[in-house]
């Protein structure tokens, strides 16, 4: 799905928008926002403060620190490490950890794309996301749907 994420949102890292400076806007491969995406997995790794969506998160830091070693723990990433491929991946995947699963149907991917990452601030859109990951036959389902104004 990261794999995908970075395909749709940079064109892996190719888009010349994928290393922004600014905190507050979406930079990297995977096009997160570094003040919030850091601050939600951080406070997810909080006991006191992850209301029920922290565990898969913190054994997934475990591992990292476990395989990888500390200067890899998730608490301790900065803006600045979301510079750095590796540390930018372990994060986008700490932060996909707080949404459901993944569908197993990947055609149902351009779907959980739009509800669990896309801010619905730019124009992205499950029928040009799944066109653009391979997915033609759902995306022009998609888009007909759309064109028609219809749900199902």
């Amino acid at each position: 799905m990261l794999k995908e994420f970075s395909l749709y949102e940079s064109d892996f890292g190719t888009n010349e928008n994928t290393f922004r400076t600014d905190p507050d806007r979406a930079t990297g491969f995977t096009q997160m926002i570094p003040n919030q995406s850091i601050k939600e997995v951080k406070r997810v790794l909080d006991p006191e403060k992850a209301d029920g969506v922290g565990k898969p998160v913190v054994k997934y830091n475990e591992m990292i620190m476990d395989r990888l070693g500390i200067e890899y723990d998730l608490r301790n990433m900065t803006n600045e490490d979301m510079k750095i491929p590796l540390k930018h991946a372990l994060m986008a995947r700490a932060y996909l950890l707080r949404k459901p699963p993944l569908p197993k149907d990947e055609n149902a991917w351009g779907s959980y794309y739009m509800e669990h990452w896309n801010t619905g601030d730019g124009e992205a859109s499950e029928s040009s996301y799944l066109r653009k990951t391979g997915r033609y036959f759902e995306a022009t389902k998609e888009t007909a749907k759309s064109l028609l104004g219809r749900e199902d």
